[in-house]
């Protein structure tokens, strides 16, 4: 009887475990969303790196300006884009320590 108790908790612990969701992780997709591709300079030297400035918020992204140099024009440090993004739910410092939502950019359409 104890064995077979433990067997079902057992399966119910695993079966929880594998249904269970965390709610700290995010996974929406924004998709069409107008804004500003900016760089800001270099994290390493204090810039804020890759940002993508939309009407009601400012976010961060990983990379460096080689990443993304196709879509900035010549001597240009921002550009208007429409973009689809990954939130991922986490944070990045930038710059003095400034933190923004973190995102992943999936496309990136240049506004002409």
């Amino acid at each position: 009887m104890r064995s077979l108790l433990l067997a079902i908790i057992s399966t119910t612990s695993l079966f929880l475990a594998a249904c269970g969701t965390d709610s700290n992780v995010s996974t929406e997709v924004i998709s069409d969303e107008p804004g500003t591709l900016i760089w800001g300079g270099s994290p390493a030297t204090d810039g804020k790196g890759i940002l993508l400035e939309t009407a009601d918020t400012t976010y961060g992204a990983p990379g460096s300006y080689e990443d993304y140099d196709e879509y900035f024009p010549e001597n240009e440090n921002s550009v208007e884009v429409i973009a689809d993004f990954l939130i991922t739910g986490e944070e990045t410092a930038k710059g003095c320590e400034v933190k923004f939502p973190e995102i992943r950019l999936l496309e990136i359409e240049v506004i002409e």
